[in-house]
């Protein structure tokens, strides 16, 4: 018996037995069929801001924190004022996107406004909104986001090296501003 005691020493089996218990037993976080809830964590809208200083172009990205589909997916745009006072309303439809995993818009407005809806539907039929309005201004080495949602908080200056950045959407029930 002590031979089997230099081969497996205790602490190395009840490590082992306790792994194997929590793997077995341990359910599965990430949803299994048809996708996640709405409004949960895994169905999360962000928006990742990059810019390229070479081309002066910066470019919005829209996608979820898992792998959802999105019903719709909307990035408006539109030219706007620096410092920002209020939100731009002058809003042309850059990108539409039904049923989609993400969406991309680059352009090359600046300062420019940025207005995205993105609406998430479960399997139950529960839908989620996602919701975002920002002024956006990039100069050779910085880049400046306002937000305008109610609730939105302050964003510090990025420095062009320092991007992307991310940014969570402001979930909504209704579509709505909150």
């Amino acid at each position: 018996m002590a031979r089997w005691g230099e081969l497996f020493p205790w602490p190395f089996v009840g490590v082992t037995v306790l792994l194997a218990v929590l793997v077995v037993l341990t359910p599965n976080l990430l949803s299994a069929g048809g996708g996640p809830s709405a409004g949960s964590l895994e169905s999360q809208a962000e928006l990742v801001l990059d810019r390229d200083t070479a081309s002066g172009t910066t470019t919005f990205y829209i996608h979820g924190i898992g792998l959802v589909r999105y019903a719709t997916i909307r990035i408006d745009l539109a030219s706007a004022g620096w410092p920002a006072e209020s939100a731009p309303r002058n809003w042309t439809t850059a990108v539409w996107q039904n049923l989609s995993l993400a969406a991309v818009e680059p352009t090359k407005l600046n300062p420019v406004g940025v207005n995205i809806t993105v609406r998430y539907v479960d399997p139950t039929g529960q839908a989620a909104w996602f919701l975002g309005e920002y002024v956006v201004y990039a100069t050779a080495d910085t880049l400046y986001v306002d937000p305008f949602l109610p609730g939105s908080s302050a964003i510090a200056p990025t420095g062009v090296g320092a991007l992307p950045l991310t940014l969570f959407l402001t979930q909504s029930s209704t579509g709505t501003v909150p």
